[in-house]
């Protein structure tokens, strides 16, 4: 019982990290995207 417990909690934990590591990846995306906007913007400008 308590092996089993172990095993949902680890695996748990791994998704948990998943997600964790695909925000990040999101808001760098994000973030990566919207320096290009910017400088294509300013380019644009230019």
């Amino acid at each position: 019982m308590t092996s089993l417990l172990f095993i949902q909690n680890s695996f748990l934990a791994n998704n948990i990290g998943l997600i964790e590591t695909g925000a990040r990846l999101l808001v760098k995306l994000i973030e990566v995207s919207n320096s290009i906007n910017f400088f294509s913007n300013i380019s644009w400008l230019l």
